[in-house]
């Protein structure tokens, strides 16, 4: 401890010599804000001892210091560039323990009070276009001023430059003219949305008002890229920040995707059931939809209504556009991939389009292959029974592969909080299994690419016996690595690799047919 009282008082004398040679050296504007960017560092660096009385007699030296360097400003604000470097050093003090708690605190909020009309004044959006770096000023002003009103949770430090920072990122001074500062704020920075929560959380109808003002601009800068040809990979990226953040985030997020939904015709029941699914993913959805609808007009709605589809950005596109083309299509018998519409870590959305583009290419000679989306045991009944309509008097399904997070007696498909969001083993026990093995061809395969599903007695091994089918699956956590299928004899037969990630580490593949556990692949159509 006493290397530290005497490391900490060596260069405190010497910074104290070396600022006396600066102040000679290099008169003029820039010294006050030298002296004030050393004396925080010197405390933020020393903060870390505070506990030592040594150390902090010294720290309230440096703070008194500080006050001195702060007072100057009062004479010497007067541009942007100004402004920004007082703030910063105000900003770092805010993350000093324990001092900022005190009196800095006074001196920092004081100050900013006391220079709210000229700080107002000086950041305030000139009438021609701001430069990128004009506006990487005021956005950095900005953020100085929100952290500070965060950290004193007072929200008059940063109420009165709502307006200049709204103007900033506003529609006046053009969102497309900037892009890429812009997505920089909106994107990376991630402002917007922290502002949405912290006003979202206040309940005074001033407050309030300002969560409204802070919507209206994000919508105007989606009525901007809308005139610019419809961008949504602009948009998606906003939306991915929001997801990020807290209530008011997204409450802000679902009123704007609202808003493009409705502008291109889409169904807004499609952010239910992203929000059910991975939030993070939405962008990926945006985007998928947009391409998709370049190619074919309609075709997100059609696929949607059919076969409850909606979270676009996970499936090949050509599986998709085949078969909204293949909608009538009942010369080829077909296959189906069931996807939980809930994938609230990514496990499954990460493998499935390989997955499915290999698959889809291997089969493409003499199976379709139907993609369909459930939430709910009830929702796969409803797709099962869609699929029977428009296929079943002349096709029944020859095969299906079900996606979702799975456990030994369970299968989820929708968010874990919702009721009857999961496929379980007393979902399979009376007349209503008989009726769904009516959808499909006799003595079909089924493979679960589920977790720990395929355990003896669990639910891969009641699904073969309720519906007399051939079931895969792993016994274990995994994943399905790759699908491998011949066409050679009368039915498809499925070469399935589960695989974890981890080489020292590989689930066992479980085959049942009938509900009989078998170890000779042949005996259940299997490779």
């Amino acid at each position: 401890m006493d290397e530290i009282r005497e490391t900490v008082n060596e260069n405190s004398d010497s910074q104290n010599a070396n600022d006396s040679q600066n102040a000679e050296s290099r008169p003029g504007i820039s010294e006050p804000f030298e002296l004030l960017e050393k004396n925080v560092r010197k405390f933020v660096d020393s903060s870390d001892q505070a506990d030592d009385p040594t150390i902090e007699e010294e720290l309230k030296k440096i703070a008194v210091d500080i006050q001195e360097n702060i007072s100057v400003f009062d004479q010497v604000i007067d541009d942007p560039t100004k402004i920004q470097r007082v703030l910063e050093s105000i900003n770092e003090l805010a993350e000093a323990y324990p001092y900022f708690d005190s009196s800095e605190t006074n001196v920092a909020t004081d100050f900013i009070r006391r220079h709210t009309e000229t700080i107002t004044e000086r950041l305030k959006p000139p009438k021609t276009v701001l430069s990128q770096e004009e506006r990487s000023i005021r956005l950095e002003c900005f953020r100085c001023l929100f952290n500070l009103a965060s950290k004193t949770n007072d929200s008059s430090l940063i109420d009165p430059y709502i307006s200049i920072f709204l103007e900033s990122i506003g529609k006046e001074i053009g969102f497309s003219e900037v892009r890429g500062n812009q997505m920089q704020l909106l994107g990376t920075q991630k402002l917007p949305g922290q502002l949405l929560d912290y006003y979202y959380v206040y309940g005074s109808s001033e407050q309030s008002e300002i969560y409204k003002q802070i919507i209206e601009k994000l919508i105007s800068f989606i009525d901007e890229v809308k005139k610019e040809g419809n961008d949504l990979e602009r948009m998606a990226r906003v939306f991915n920040t929001l997801s990020e953040g807290g209530d008011g985030s997204r409450t802000a997020r679902n009123l704007l995707l609202e808003q493009i939904l409705k502008d291109r015709g889409l169904s807004t029941a499609l952010i239910s059931d992203w929000v059910d699914g991975e939030e993070s993913a939405i962008a990926k959805h945006l985007l998928a939809i947009e391409a998709l609808e370049k190619k074919r007009p309609g075709i997100t709605n059609l696929l949607n209504s059919e076969f409850g589809i909606a979270c676009f950005g996970f499936y090949p596109q050509e599986l998709l556009i085949a078969q909204y083309d293949e909608l009538n299509d009942v010369t080829k018998p077909y296959g189906v991939y069931l996807s939980a519409r809930s994938d609230e870590n990514g496990a499954i959305a990460g493998f499935t389009p390989r997955l499915l583009s290999s698959l889809g290419i291997q089969i493409a000679s003499s199976y379709r292959l139907r993609i369909i989306e459930a939430g709910s045991r009830l929702e796969i009944a409803k797709q099962l029974i869609k699929l029977n309509h428009r296929y079943g008097n002349y096709q029944k399904i020859s095969f299906a592969v079900l996606a979702g997070h799975g456990e030994k007696d369970n299968i989820q498909f929708g968010s874990s909080y919702k009721k009857r969001a999961k496929l379980t083993l007393d979902d399979l026990r009376g007349k209503s299994l008989n009726r769904v093995g009516d959808f499909f061809v006799p003595h079909h395969t089924i493979i679960l690419q589920s977790c720990s599903t395929g355990i003896e007695g669990g639910i891969a091994q009641k699904l073969s016996e309720g519906l007399e089918a051939d079931v895969i699956a792993p016994d274990s956590p995994g994943f399905i690595q790759s699908i491998k299928v011949s066409l050679a004899g009368e039915k498809p037969i499925f070469d399935v690799v589960y695989n974890t990630g981890n080489l020292g580490f590989r689930p066992t593949k479980m085959y049942y047919s009938r509900g009989q556990k078998h170890f000779n692949n042949e005996e259940v159509g299997v490779e």
